[in-house]
């Protein structure tokens, strides 16, 4: 599974909870003639680790954590 193409589509501002962020990822899985692209969602709360919407399954790694911070360098964000 290979995890690229961050962009972050809303942030939930909450008073007192921190906010939510809720982005959307490319996914690609199998191999050769078999690859598959889907565009999925992911979401995180402030300082909680990204997980997919779709399953609830938490993302491996840092991957997400990774493009998010490439992602808020490049677009001039606070921070995701």
């Amino acid at each position: 599974m290979k995890i690229y193409d961050f962009e972050l589509i809303e942030t939930i501002e909450r008073k007192y909870e921190g906010d939510i962020y809720i982005a959307q990822v490319k996914v690609d899985t199998g191999w050769l003639l078999w690859k598959k692209t889907k565009t999925l969602k992911v979401t995180r709360t402030y300082g909680g680790p990204w997980f997919f919407i779709e399953t609830g399954k938490f993302t491996y790694g840092f991957v997400v954590e990774e493009l998010a911070r490439s992602w808020s360098a490049k677009n001039g964000y606070k921070d995701v």
